[in-house]
């Protein structure tokens, strides 16, 4: 069938948000006859979809199943195979190609369907918001506590090195569970129930997320191979106001426009060593796996605005036993107050960056060759719909960039430079976000795929530095050089 391209978005009507916070699990099994506790249900897989007909005009190939949370029975675990009752309203119009709205999270382009008496599997591919909405206008105004927000763990997110080889490729390492493993998904790997913290672990790390009184963190650990590294990252706020949406009319969405304020300050705390012979060096991007949605009813259909985060780490310790720390925070003077309009950034004037903790006064280590530690994480907020491991739509970025370093420029011995970098950009633009290796995984499953994934060709991003401070003691010119110093 036909794709329907996908274009940004712009701000138009206010509409309450209803936000989903979490319960405790309940067991099910693929002989269920009735559907799991209802409140379950309504946290895991999302509001139920209940269109009045005339506040969004849906798409002419869209399926409203009935019933909501009560016809989802189960989902896997990375968000592609729903488990619904065969009995619900509207299953009987269920066909490949078309497009399942069920929940917020139980939307998507149907690609396989099992019936097995009262239960019925259905697999899921990605959509773009225009292939479910024709006509209609969308607007997120919500302020964010985020003590009050749940992450919503996945089957998903990846370990990337981007060191690069001899024919500069970057190797992907997929955390999602190989799809000769999948199994039942209401009893093998079902959709994790949404907590305040999430974790997984690979072979050689960790990576961890969370909700706090004091705003999103997230960790990236390990101790394997002779190296050990801890560093966490905490974007902080107490009262975070998102504004952002979408106005469609016959299929086609205008351009990118909103507004983010009430983003307070920072914190890092970096802890890194090396037992290899000569040292070691880092180079990695984890996409972690999870992500914060924040659910809207909009004329009885269900959006979502989901917060997520990348991480990256470029590291060099040199010398045997190298070792290197520090942890600072930074708050914003004034709060960030980011305005979004068809592409383009702008912020509340030039940012007041006030030291809380000096990174610079906590950086040691030993490092006679040198050490460098450069933590970056970048948060995005998509405006989307269906399943965890994918969103299209408009979207805005933050990334911080903290880097400390110990050793000296020009390898003296009897002087110890310490260096610490702080730099922030904004982003905005929009486009399809998928989780690479769960889209791979479906194609191996069911080539077909292919054929009916959104057109991505008019996906753009633009990106604004906001923020530059970097410091270097001693100030003299072994450790100082002759780089540009910010006091």
């Amino acid at each position: 069938m036909p794709r329907r391209p996908l274009l940004a978005m712009a701000l138009v009507a206010t509409l309450s948000v209803v936000t989903l916070t979490s319960c405790a699990p309940s067991s099910s099994s693929s002989s269920a006859t009735a559907p799991p506790d209802t409140a379950v249900q309504h946290a895991q897989f999302g509001a139920p979809a209940a269109p009045d007909g005339h506040t969004l005009e849906l798409q002419s190939d869209v399926v409203v199943v009935g019933g909501g949370h009560n016809a989802v029975w189960g989902a896997s675990s990375d968000g592609t195979t729903w488990t619904l009752d065969s009995n619900a309203p509207g299953m009987d119009q269920l066909a490949v190609d078309k497009v399942l709205l069920a929940t917020g999270y139980a939307t998507g382009r149907i690609v396989q369907i099992t019936k097995d008496g009262d239960r019925t599997d259905v697999v899921l591919a990605p959509i773009a918001i225009t292939d479910l909405v024709k006509n209609g206008e969308v607007r997120f105004d919500q302020e964010v506590n985020p003590g009050e927000l749940d992450v919503q763990g996945f089957d998903g997110g990846s370990i990337t090195d981007t060191t690069e080889g001899g024919d500069g490729t970057i190797s992907p390492v997929s955390l999602i569970t190989p799809k000769e493993d999948y199994g039942d998904p209401l009893r093998d790997k079902p959709l994790p129930v949404p907590a305040k913290e999430f974790s997984k672990k690979t072979e050689d790390w960790e990576l961890s997320g969370g909700t706090g009184a004091d705003g999103l963190h997230f960790a990236v650990t390990t101790e394997a191979s002779g190296l050990k590294v801890f560093a966490t990252g905490t974007l902080l706020f107490d009262a975070l106001h998102i504004n952002l949406g979408m106005v469609i009319a016959n299929s086609v969405a205008g351009g990118a426009r909103g507004r983010v304020s009430g983003i307070q300050g920072v914190k890092v705390d970096v802890q890194a060593g090396s037992q290899n012979q000569g040292g070691s060096t880092i180079k990695k991007e984890f996409k972690l796996p999870f992500e914060i949605p924040i659910q809207t009813l909009i004329g009885g259909v269900p959006v979502f605005m989901k917060l997520s985060a990348s991480v990256v780490v470029n590291a060099a310790l040199v010398g045997t036993d190298a070792t290197i720390t520090g942890s600072g925070e930074w708050h914003l003077g004034s709060g960030l107050d980011v305005k979004i309009q068809d592409e383009a950034v702008t912020t509340n004037g030039d940012q007041d960056l006030k030291v809380v903790k000096s990174i610079m006064d906590s950086i040691s280590g030993i490092a006679l060759g040198g050490a460098v530690f450069n933590l970056g994480f970048k948060f995005k907020m998509l405006a989307g719909v269906g399943a965890p491991y994918f969103g299209a739509g408009g979207f805005a970025t933050l990334t911080v960039t903290v880097g400390i370093g110990i050793g000296s420029a020009l390898g003296s011995p009897f002087v110890l430079c310490r260096s610490a970098s702080y730099d922030m950009a904004l982003g905005t633009g929009v486009g399809i976000v998928t989780e690479p290796n769960i889209l791979t995984s479906l194609l191996e499953r069911i080539p077909h795929v292919k054929d009916v994934l959104p057109d991505d060709g008019l996906t753009r991003q633009a990106t604004k530095p906001i923020l530059h401070r970097k410091q270097t003691m001693p100030e003299n010119q072994v450790c100082v050089g002759s780089g540009d110093e910010d006091k």
